[in-house]
């Protein structure tokens, strides 16, 4: 399997997702996709019925990811 396989996200506002697995699962790419960072080799991504990649603009300045340091 690719990084990202089957990945499906269905979240509800104020939810928060940590994502742990080893070297080459796939984290980056789970979270780079969504944002418009990463795009799909294959297969599609779509946030609100959009695409990240195509429509960054739209994505650009919303704020998405927030970091925490422990």
């Amino acid at each position: 399997h690719h990084a990202g396989h089957g990945l499906v996200f269905a979240l509800r506002e104020g939810e928060i997702v940590r994502i742990l697995g080893g070297t080459g699962g796939g984290k980056s790419t789970a979270f780079g996709l969504p944002l418009g960072l990463t795009d799909a080799t294959s297969g599609s991504v779509r946030v609100f019925e959009r695409d990240p990649c195509a429509e960054f603009g739209w994505f650009r300045g919303r704020r998405w990811v927030r970091g925490r340091r422990p």
